[in-house]
């Protein structure tokens, strides 16, 4: 499991920009993509894969990041 706000960070640090909340995520965009995050405190691995590789990281860069997260 990861931190909301370690993957926030690192929407940060690739370009993403925060747009707004609902009820229950976090609206974040990059270019014309969409970006959804949780509230919850803690997501899963494979979502943060999944958002990561949307962003266009590859899977080095995700595994460096999952990786080092998770310790």
């Amino acid at each position: 499991m990861i931190k909301r706000e370690k993957l926030v960070n690192k929407l940060r640090e690739i370009g993403c920009t925060f747009k707004t909340q609902t009820k229950r995520c976090y609206l974040w965009r990059k270019g014309s993509q969409r970006i959804f995050v949780p509230k919850s405190d803690l997501l899963s691995e494979t979502y943060v894969q999944s958002v990561l590789r949307q962003c266009g990281q590859d899977e080095e860069q995700i595994k460096a990041f999952i990786g080092r997260e998770s310790s």
